[in-house]
């Protein structure tokens, strides 16, 4: 978009006006900048073109993480002291909105689909207490005090019960949850709602394969082997970030007051859309690329979390990134 004519005049004479003086700035001008996203570690674009030089997955990393080795999640002894990291199912949090007074959310799926509603001390017995369904609009409003309700097309449906709710529906292919006010569709994991105050946190409890496909840093039409490197950074960075934080029945009391989460669904972690990532546009070459890196995580001796290094990347950085040694 131009800038309007007067704008653009007033610009013309500020410039025209300036002192020569003003215009000796010195021999040397420092500008600093990172690009999106961490500024250390791995050039996303410059992994882009390293694979299309012919160069693998590997050879990026190495590049970009020096001295480091790929491990599969299962050979670290040191894992041990984490023993729920690797036997539970659905082990990391993905904060996906934070204090919330309302979420609205709609099923997708074919006919004769259903989602599973459940809060917490609401005398309704056994959880499943309601069913969504494709058609209908549902809310879980905030009540104040911890409390919440849940409303179908406008109207509340069932007692008024804790804010400690979730919204599951695994196993049933084809079926998922879209959060309308946040714009995005989940179509694994369970979603789990926490109080925090009078309102609520909304988290994506979730296997580490299921969420590296959700992560939507790189277009999935790059070439397969610069796919191969991010996935495996990605995962690398939501495992340290889960064991970072512990299971989410151990997050102290700071974590449950800013999303009762291990790892931000936004770009303060990693950009996690969900679904979306896997549908979109050649979303399939994505999917492979996470299936065929499936367990890997970039390790060195010198980090801490059984060896797990901080993954961090960047879009792109210039030809230079700094030493991350410090943060390992």
């Amino acid at each position: 978009m131009n800038p309007p004519r007067a704008l653009f005049l007033a610009l013309l004479l500020l410039f025209s006006a300036a002192p020569a003086s003003a215009q000796a700035l010195g021999d040397a001008i420092t500008v600093s900048g990172s690009g999106w996203g961490h500024g250390v570690g791995m050039s996303q674009y410059g992994a882009r073109a390293l694979a299309e030089s012919g160069h693998t997955a590997q050879d990026i990393l190495d590049v970009y993480y020096e001295g480091t080795t790929v491990q599969s999640l299962g050979s670290f002894p040191l894992l041990n002291e984490h023993q729920w990291a690797l036997t539970d199912p659905d082990p990391l949090w993905v904060g996906l909105a934070q204090n919330r007074a309302s979420l609205k959310f709609h099923v997708h799926g074919p006919p004769g689909s259903t989602v599973g509603l459940c809060k917490a001390n609401d005398g309704e017995g056994q959880c499943p207490t309601q069913l969504a369904q494709p058609g209908e609009a549902w809310e879980l409003r905030a009540l104040g005090g911890g409390g919440c309700q849940f409303l179908r097309n406008g109207s509340a449906v069932g007692n008024p019960g804790s804010c400690r709710a979730a919204i599951e529906w695994q196993p049933q292919p084809g079926v998922s949850v879209h959060l309308d006010d946040i714009g995005r569709e989940y179509a694994r994991g369970t979603i789990r709602i926490r109080p925090v105050g009078a309102n609520f946190h909304v988290s994506l409890e979730i296997g580490i394969e299921d969420y590296v496909k959700g992560i939507g840093e790189v277009p999935s039409s790059w070439p397969t082997e610069a796919l191969r490197a991010q996935a495996i950074a990605a995962r690398t960075y939501g495992v340290r970030q889960m064991l970072r934080w512990g299971p989410e029945e151990q997050f102290d009391a700071s974590r449950r007051q800013q999303c009762w989460c291990q790892v931000y669904s936004t770009v303060a972690d990693q950009n996690y859309i969900g679904f979306g990532k896997e549908t979109e546009l050649q979303g399939d070459r994505w999917v492979v690329a996470v299936d065929s890196t499936a367990g890997q995580v970039i390790t060195h001796p010198a980090a801490e979390m059984s060896t797990i290094i901080i993954a961090y990347y960047s879009s792109s950085s210039g030809g230079h990134t700094d030493s991350n040694v410090a943060g390992l």
